[in-house]
């Protein structure tokens, strides 16, 4: 018999008896207590039998077996690993066991799956398909190194000035090497050229850009080289990189282009490179077919300039730096200083509010529809608990508890929104090709829209919260009854309950609430976009056809040059068969420009609050009205200046003008404005208004630069002489798709060195301008459908099931004396209750929701009283059809066989 405590621990065997995996920690504790009470007993016996008296064998027992405490301790540690191990192996095969009985019990009801598993993926479709759209227009960062602190600089150009009053090349540099709250400043000229490799001319997109623009992108060619600052000097020979695309199209993907002479603009150039496939300035998307370096002698009013903000800087941080370095900095204007500003901007902002809106505004609806689909499965799985009450009850009464029935209905659910998910995506899929092809110009960068991996975690998450959402509450309704209720009656179920009833009817009030304010919404937009279709122009857009041209000062630098240059082009396009009429102008209508200055009008002095420093401006020869149908109010058309000849380079201004009737209107509405001498600025040429033309407008104005316009001669003096743009305008029968490439021929045979740009006609600038309200309407007015369909079907499910339910009840009535007529009637109170009470709360609710999109309406209010009353109307009847098809059935109930099968 030793003295020295005994070592804590058990034999082998009975250690391995506290690591079975079907032990808890409460039944471990039982167990290592009961064990060393048993050992401690074993001891104690053992010690009176050698003449112990029971107390000092039982403390002497106490004393060898050695501390209670840190034995348990002991035991506890080597059994928690393995208790883990066993409770989630006891879960992860509870689970599985309860996927495999959801999948049995759904694949027994077919109908019932598929009908779940569409509508949701219905609402997880839509979901995913405009949050694709909003992860990559407004939350995703720019794809290149660094995207999500890429911004845009422009220059804020003072009330004063005409234009661009500084040569930006010469601001840049100042800003490169001043500015700390960016860490680079790019610039690059986007633009068009005429290239050609053969006989065969061919206008294509180009952009000149710094040496440093593709390390600011984080890219480099996939063939040759990137350019290098010795191919921006004066005599360097002329290089260029070919576009992916180009590369491709014309080359076949050879890598024989290397080294090859291309001529563009009728300028030679050598290809030393190719550029990644699908690369597209930050700003400007679209591919461009050639890449040339950007000079330092390229001209000012064209350089546009990138940025990437230092971490922890904002766009509002860097447009006050660089305001405040162009405002200080000397020798930028004139030896005198920068009297403009800079603003920088991000994506979003260069997105707009209104397009962002109309985003936000889709994501809204999208999410009101997978309320309305999450609701109709939750009234499904509602209606489908009642036949599996008795289920339940033999269930608890073999042991199983509430929490393990609820886990098996969510097991379900969650089922259905796993498989829903999956269907959803593949309509996201299709749906984002149809978003595509509906969405405006602004948002042409949609085409790279993609089921991102973010994407699909949205969708997922989606299913898991949906799930989750309409399988709870219908868990608890069908587990809420004890056994005895349950089986004490085959006809009572948990879905034929009072709360659960009260359960499904507020679910279908909410859908047609829902329904409505969507309703209302597309109303609202529909009404709108009719509006905005039927606007009167002001001019005949019908047949204008329009190619902007570009005469590069390198060949053609002198302003008779340039006069003779468009007098070549009008000569030759006025030739072309179809051609019935042509002007030159600054741009197409009714797009226009800007004049800035304010306003003075000679002999009148004008108070404050009638101050303009902004004007609509455009440029025409003095066919321009004629040409494009701008009718003459007052007066006379101007007369143009007289042209530079060979032996004065410049023109002579008659400093004549013309202005629409909304100026006219707001400065002499009593009529007068004929002969009045107005200036922009106090140092700016007087200017005499001649004559009074209608208001040329874009639908809406939605880009108006301001609704005061004033009309100039083309050769004006006072603003540019004869300029280096033009825009070339022709009325013809001939569609612009035949026109189009006459008249690239045409401009291109009066000068090779002439550069020819995009083509347009005024109908395409107008149907631009509906874009986005037609791309809300149609989106919004698809939603809607598709949730009042919802709705219906909903409202349908309800009271067909109602009618099950009351089979009994009617056929008694029917047997005593009701008429179909009265049963019909009783069926129809119960649905038009619900119905009543859905467009009430949801005509309330879209009183305060229209007000979200009021700035994406035109010429109708966000509360207009007829869109309301249609929407509530239209709701109504459709319901009212799905109430009384199950109404109808109703009526025809055989009492004798309602009866018996009771």
């Amino acid at each position: 018999m030793s003295d020295k405590p005994e070592r804590p621990g058990m034999p082998e065997g009975v250690r391995r008896a506290f690591r079975l995996p079907w032990r808890g920690k409460a039944q471990t504790d039982r167990d290592i207590d009961d064990e060393v009470a048993f050992h401690v007993e074993m001891r104690i016996a053992a010690l009176r039998a050698s003449g112990f008296t029971p107390e000092d064998a039982r403390a002497e027992a106490l004393r060898r077996f050695g501390d209670v405490e840190e034995f348990h301790d002991y035991c506890q540690t080597i059994d928690a690993p393995y208790a883990r191990r066993a409770r989630a192996s006891r879960w992860a095969q509870g689970w599985m066991q309860d996927v495999r009985f959801a999948i049995r019990q759904l694949r027994r009801t077919p109908a019932f799956t598929t009908i779940a598993v569409l509508t949701l993926a219905l609402g997880i479709g839509a979901n995913t398909a405009i949050f694709s759209v909003v992860q990559h227009v407004l939350l995703a960062p720019i794809p290149y190194r660094g995207g999500d602190r890429i911004v845009q600089i422009l220059e804020s150009i003072p009330s004063g000035g005409h234009g661009f009053v500084i040569p930006r090349a010469k601001l840049v540099s100042v800003w490169q090497a001043r500015a700390h709250s960016l860490e680079q400043i790019v610039g690059y000229d986007p633009g068009e050229a005429t290239f050609s490799d053969g006989p065969t001319l061919e206008a294509i997109a180009s952009a000149s850009i710094a040496v440093d623009m593709l390390p600011f992108l984080g890219v480099h060619p996939v063939l040759g080289r990137n350019f290098v600052p010795g191919d921006t000097m004066a005599d360097a020979a002329p290089v260029a990189l070919l576009g992916y695309g180009m590369w491709q199209r014309r080359y076949g993907g050879s890598s024989d282009v290397l080294g090859r002479l291309v001529k563009l603009n009728g300028k030679s150039f050598v290809v030393i490179g190719v550029m990644p496939r699908g690369l597209a300035l930050p700003f400007d998307p679209g591919e461009r077919g050639v890449w040339m370096p950007l000079h330092l002698t390229t001209p000012y009013d064209r350089i546009q300039v990138l940025g990437r903000l230092r971490s922890g800087n904002s766009a509002s941080d860097a447009t006050r730096e660089l305001s405040a370095i162009a405002a200080t900095a000397p020798g930028l204007s004139g030896g005198g200083k920068y009297p403009g500003a800079a603003s920088v901007f991000t994506r979003r902002d260069l997105l707009g509010d209104s397009y962002q809106q109309t985003l936000i505004m889709l994501f809204g609806a999208v999410g009101l529809v997978l309320l309305i689909a999450c609701a109709n499965v939750a009234n499904l799985l509602l209606v489908r608990a009642g036949s599996r009450e008795r289920e339940f009850a033999v269930r608890a009464a073999l042991g199983a508890g509430r929490g393990r029935l609820v886990r098996q209905v969510l097991t379900e659910s969650m089922l259905l929104a796993l498989a829903g998910c999956a269907v959803g995506l593949l309509l996201a899929w299709r749906g984002l090709r149809l978003i595509i092809a509906l969405s405006p110009a602004e948002l042409s960068n949609l085409a790279g829209v993609r089921l991102e991996p973010v994407v699909l975690a949205w969708s997922l998450g989606i299913a898991v919260f949906t799930g989750l959402i309409f399988g709870l509450v219908p868990a608890l309704l069908a587990t809420e009854h004890t056994i005895g209720e349950s089986l004490k009656s085959s006809t009572r179920s948990a879905s034929g309950s009072v709360r659960a009833r009260r359960v499904r009817g507020t679910l279908i009030v909410g859908e047609i609430a829902l329904s409505v304010v969507l309703l209302v919404g597309a109303g609202l937009l529909m009404r709108s976009f009719t509006a905005l279709e039927h606007m009167d122009p002001g001019f005949d857009p019908h047949g204008l056809v329009g190619i902007s041209v570009e005469m590069p000062e390198e060949h053609f630098a002198s302003r008779l040059s340039r006069y003779a240059a468009i007098t070549q082009m009008v000569d030759g396009v006025s030739k072309i068969p179809g051609v019935q009429s042509i002007t030159v102008a600054s741009d197409m209508p009714p797009n226009d420009g800007a004049a800035f200055g304010d306003l003075e009008i000679a002999g009148r002095t004008l108070a404050s609050s009638a101050q303009v420093s902004t004007l609509g401006f455009a440029m025409g020869d003095e066919n321009y009205f004629r040409v494009i149908g701008l009718p003459l109010r007052e007066g006379r058309i101007f007369t143009p200046d007289i042209p530079p000849t060979a032996a004065a380079d410049s023109a002579i201004a008659t400093h004549e003008i013309m202005i629409n009737q909304r100026f006219a209107k707001r400065f002499w509405p009593a009529g007068g404005a004929v002969g009045a001498r107005i200036r922009l600025g106090d140092k700016g040429d007087w200017m005499t208004i001649v004559g009074v033309v209608g208001d040329a407008q874009l639908p809406g104005a939605l880009r108006v630069i301001s609704d005061l316009r004033m009309y100039v001669p083309f050769s004006s003096v006072t603003f540019s002489s004869v300029t280096s743009q033009a825009e070339i305008i022709v009325r013809s029968a001939v569609p612009s798709g035949t026109l189009t490439p006459e008249l690239n021929a045409a401009i291109m045979r009066a000068s090779p060195f002439i550069q020819v740009h995009k083509s347009q006609t005024a109908e395409s600038i107008i149907a631009e301008a509906v874009a986005q309200p037609r791309f809300a309407m149609t989106l919004i007015g698809a939603f809607a459908l598709l949730a009042l369909i919802l709705a219906v079907v909903g409202l349908y499910g309800v009271i067909a099931y109602s009618v099950s339910q009351r089979t009994r009840e009617i056929g008694v009535r029917i047997a005593l004396g009701a008429q179909p007529r009265d049963v019909v009637t009783i069926v129809m109170r119960q649905g038009f209750a619900l119905v009543a009470l859905g467009i009430a709360l949801g005509v309330a609710a879209a009183f305060g929701a229209t007000r979200v999109i009021q700035s994406l309406l035109f010429d109708v209010g966000s509360t207009d009283l007829a869109t309301f009353l249609i929407a509530g109307a239209l709701t109504a009847i459709v319901t009212s059809l799905a109430c009384y098809i199950p109404a109808r059935r109703a009526a025809r109930i055989d009492p004798l066989v309602a009866l018996r099968a009771d």
